[in-house]
C-alpha cells in the first residue's frame, strides 16, 4: 500500500495539472481561432456592421474585383500629379495603385443600392455634375454622363465640352466664299423664273437636288432654250453648323481658321453626317461670330477628380456589387467556454490520474516480485 504523504502529493499534483488544463483550455476557446462562423447572403453591404464582414459574391464588371467597401477604401488614393495620366486628348485618373486601369463611372455608381432609392441618387449625380463644372473655366462636366452610360474610361477632354456661352465673340460678317446670285421672281414667267431654278450660281438652289423640272417647266414655258447649269453652292441657315463645315455652302471654310478651331474642338473632321455636335458648337454658332476654343488644364482636371473622389463615388461600385457573403466569427458564450473547458480538462485529469495508477501498481507488483525471491 502507497505511503499516505505520496497519495497526497499525487492528487495535489493531478488537481493542479487540471486547473492549469482548465485555464488553457478556457484561454483557448475564447481565442479566434477557436470562434464560431456564422455566414449569411445578403442584397445590403452593410448588414451586420460592424459584426458581419460582407463580400460581393461576384466581380464588378468595370473593375473586375471583388473587394468590398471597407477594402476598396483601404486601397483607394487621392487623384495627384502622379496618378493622373496626360494622353492627347485628355485626363484620366488611376485611383488604384495595384490595378492599372483607369477610373471609369460604373453604371451602379448612384444605383437605388448606394442612395436608397432612385431618385437620391438621380439628384446625386445632377449635383456631382454641378459641382464638376464648377472646377473649370470651360463649366464642363467632363462628360462624365457619357462614361457613366458607356462603361468606359472616363477621360476628361482637355479642349472640348463645356457650355460657356462667351467662347463665342462678335466679328465681322464674313463674305461668301463661294458668291452665289439672288436672281428674281416674276410672277409673269420671265426669263429671271428660269434663272432661280436653272442657273448654277442660285441661291435658292440646294446641293444633290434635280431642279430640272422645275427650269424647263417653269410659267410653262418648255419651249424657252435654256440650259441646265450644275449647282453651284447651297445658302445654308447661318445657324446651321453646316453653313461653315459643308463642302457645298456658299460660306465654306470662311474666316479661317475658325472651321479648324470648331472641328478641333469638337473631335470630329466634319465628314460624319451623323456626328452629334457639343451643344455649344450646335447651339453657338452665328455667321460673324468668331470661337475661342476652351482648354480643362491639369490642375482643373485634378479638382475634377477629387471632388469625384471626395464624394466617395470611387468605390460606391462595391456598395452596389450585390449579393454579398456576410461572415460573423465570435466566440462561444462564457458559460459554454467554462463548460467545454472543464469538460476537456477532467478528461486531461482522468487520462493522468489512470496512467499514474498503471505506473503505481506496476511499481508495486515489482516491489512484491523482488521481495517473494
Amino acid at each position: 500500500m502507497a505511503d499516505k504523504s505520496v497519495v497526497i502529493a499525487f492528487n495535489t499534483a493531478l488537481f493542479v495539472v487540471q486547473i492549469l488544463a482548465f485555464g488553457g483550455f478556457l484561454m483557448y476557446y475564447s481565442m479566434p481561432v477557436a470562434f464560431i462562423r456564422d455566414a449569411t447572403l445578403q442584397v445590403d453591404w452593410d448588414y451586420g456592421t460592424p459584426s458581419y464582414n460582407c463580400t460581393p459574391m461576384m466581380a464588378n464588371s468595370y473593375w473586375s474585383s471583388r473587394m468590398d467597401y471597407p477594402t476598396c477604401k483601404t486601397f483607394v488614393t487621392a487623384p495627384s500629379d502622379s496618378n493622373i495620366a496626360s494622353t492627347e486628348a485628355g485626363w484620366k485618373y488611376k485611383p488604384f495603385p495595384l490595378n492599372d486601369k483607369y477610373a471609369g463611372v460604373p453604371y451602379t455608381t448612384f444605383d437605388q443600392a448606394v442612395y436608397g432609392t432612385a431618385d437620391l441618387g438621380t439628384a446625386a449625380f445632377a449635383a456631382l455634375k454641378t459641382k464638376l463644372k464648377s472646377k473649370n473655366s470651360c463649366a464642363t462636366d467632363g462628360d462624365v454622363e457619357e462614361a457613366l452610360t458607356s462603361s468606359s474610361v472616363w477621360e476628361i477632354k482637355k479642349q472640348g465640352g463645356g457650355e460657356v456661352n462667351d467662347r463665342w465673340s462678335a466679328t465681322a460678317a464674313p463674305s461668301p466664299t463661294v458668291t452665289c446670285t439672288a436672281y428674281a421672281d416674276s410672277s409673269s414667267g420671265g426669263a429671271n423664273d428660269y434663272d432661280q431654278w436653272c442657273k448654277g450660281d442660285s441661291c435658292i438652289r440646294q446641293y444633290g437636288v434635280d431642279n430640272s423640272y422645275q427650269c424647263y417647266d417653269e410659267g410653262g414655258r418648255a419651249s424657252v432654250s435654256v440650259t441646265y447649269e450644275p449647282y453651284h453652292c447651297t445658302e445654308y441657315d447661318p445657324a446651321d453648323i453646316s453653313d461653315l463645315i459643308a463642302s457645298d455652302s456658299c460660306y465654306y471654310d470662311h474666316t479661317p481658321p475658325l472651321k479648324t478651331k470648331v472641328l478641333t474642338y469638337a473631335g470630329t473632321d466634319g465628314t460624319d453626317p451623323n456626328f452629334q455636335w457639343p451643344p455649344l458648337i450646335a447651339n453657338g454658332y452665328v455667321r460673324g461670330k468668331d470661337f475661342t476654343p476652351c482648354y480643362v488644364t491639369a490642375a482643373e482636371a485634378k479638382d475634377m477628380f477629387t471632388e469625384w473622389y471626395s464624394g466617395d463615388h470611387v468605390c460606391a461600385f462595391a456598395k452596389a456589387n450585390a449579393p454579398f457573403n456576410c461572415e460573423k466569427w465570435s466566440a462561444y458564450p462564457v458559460l459554454e467556454r467554462m463548460s467545454l473547458a472543464y469538460a476537456n480538462s477532467l478528461l486531461l485529469y482522468t487520462v493522468f490520474s489512470a496512467i499514474c495508477v498503471k505506473m503505481f501498481l506496476s511499481t508495486a507488483r515489482g516491489a512484491q516480485s523482488s521481495g517473494a525471491v
